[in-house]
């Protein structure tokens, strides 16, 4: 396969480096955080199945992205917990509150008859 623009003619494998250095590039420009490189310890099952998924130079990006993840599940779950201890002790000192969603459906009703010209 080849590809041709402005008098360039360009073979796949060339295509396929530019595109390489094209998604190194935007990724070195998305990704202006600082590094720190660690040393993880991983199951020798679980490696292996990284490096049968992601070629060399594109694993440590699968750890962050992985990371990443379960950073932000992690911090949602607190949120959630601490959303729950608010309503329990809301409920331990007001008391279970009675739902309001019959007295928005009968507001409800009764704007609509209104608009319609029913009341």
């Amino acid at each position: 396969m080849e590809c041709s623009y402005s008098g360039f003619t360009l073979t796949a494998l060339q295509l396929q480096s530019l595109e390489l250095l094209w998604e190194d590039k935007v990724r070195t420009i998305v990704n202006t955080s600082e590094v720190a490189r660690v040393t993880l310890v991983l199951p020798s099952e679980l490696w292996e199945r990284v490096k049968q998924l992601a070629p060399a130079g594109r694993r440590s990006q699968m750890v962050a992205e992985a990371l990443q993840a379960e950073v932000q599940r992690r911090e949602r779950w607190e949120a959630f917990e601490r959303a729950r201890s608010l309503g329990d002790s809301l409920a331990t000192k007001y008391g279970l509150r009675s739902s309001a969603v019959d007295d928005i459906n009968q507001m409800r009703e009764e704007r609509d008859a209104e608009l319609a010209g029913l009341r």
